[in-house]
């Protein structure tokens, strides 16, 4: 996404037109999700690209917290990998997202499991309604996870 903006920042400036959605909007967003997702080779890979000092030097420090917990504890380098059984207690069709990735859908009054592979040691869970894209539930966990419950209640 990163590397998208920076293409369209090129054609941006080589046509001095700018599209609905403009470089630095795309921008904002993959720096968003970088920070969101803690995935330390993907933190690394978007603060050679951003522009911006600030947002560099933000990405930096995630970085440098991401290394030093790693090598703190074991467990800091684990991740979810497994499982997220999810229950639907909602009358709302839900989108589920694991550190802003969408990892499926489910039906309303529903059961479903999700395969996940967060890279992150503190992972965060959204359920927004598939109908307006409210956020319905939120939900963290940390350290290492095969098999995680989450029973989304409203």
């Amino acid at each position: 996404m990163a590397v998208a903006a920076n293409s369209l920042a090129a054609a941006e400036s080589a046509t001095g037109k700018t599209a609905k959605v403009t470089s630095d909007q795309v921008m904002a967003e993959a720096v968003e999700l970088a920070k969101l997702r803690r995935d330390l080779k993907e933190l690394k890979a978007i603060a050679q690209l951003v522009s911006d000092s600030k947002t560099q030097s933000e990405l930096n420090q995630l970085v440098e917290l991401a290394e030093d917990s790693a090598t703190e504890s074991e467990e800091a380098s684990r991740e979810h990998y497994g499982w997220l059984h999810v229950d639907n207690h909602t009358p709302h069709d839900l989108r589920i997202r694991v550190d802003g990735r969408t990892v499926g859908h489910i039906r309303s009054g529903r059961s479903s499991r999700f395969r996940v592979h967060a890279h992150a040691y503190h992972n965060h869970y959204d359920a927004y309604c598939m109908d307006d894209g409210e956020l319905i539930a939120h939900a963290d966990a940390r350290g290492h996870n095969h098999d995680l419950n989450w029973h989304i209640d409203e």
